[in-house]
């Protein structure tokens, strides 16, 4: 029997918005809940984790298409990017037993339900077809029937997690 995939949940907004503090709060709640969650850091700049002549750089110069590295503390996963890489590729790594994937960005993608994180300041924007809660940095801006949470009600994002996506 194949594994069923875990839901997936994306943060998005923008530069400093919150959405790292918030990404790490809802996580935190989650997992005292006793959740499996998994996470994806998504950045539009350039970065290299492999070292320039090491074992699995020197697979990656010979063709591999993907290169795992297993060490004594965890695995890394070394693949090229294209255009159909996202949260939809990425949950098929995610360990058995992950109940949920979290995503902290790919803010132009769709096809996934995701929170809206509005930083200090900002207005909040009507929800977008996909968005099941909005965060904002300013509390008097909350409405829960609107699902617009306020970053200090981390308890009530996490509940409202659970009862959309978890199944309570």
């Amino acid at each position: 029997m194949v594994a069923k995939s875990p839901p997936i949940l994306l943060l998005a907004g923008y530069s400093s918005s919150g959405k790292t503090t918030l990404l790490e709060q809802i996580l935190a709640g989650l997992t005292a809940r006793g959740y499996r969650v998994a996470t994806v850091k998504h950045t539009s700049k350039a970065v290299r984790m492999d070292e320039e002549g090491k074992d699995s750089w020197r697979h990656r110069e010979a063709g591999a298409v993907a290169t795992f590295l297993v060490a004594a503390n965890g695995v890394a996963a070394y693949m090229e990017k294209d255009e159909s890489t996202g949260p939809g590729t990425l949950v098929k790594l995610c360990p058995e037993g992950t109940d949920l994937l979290l995503v902290e960005g790919f803010k132009g993608i769709t096809g996934h339900p995701r929170i809206e994180v509005f930083g200090e300041g900002v207005e909040i924007a009507a929800p977008g077809p996909e968005t099941i809660l909005r965060v904002t940095a300013n509390p008097g801006l909350t409405d829960h029937g609107e699902g617009i949470y306020s970053r200090d009600e981390v308890d009530g994002v996490v509940e409202a997690i659970a009862e959309k996506l978890l199944g309570g």
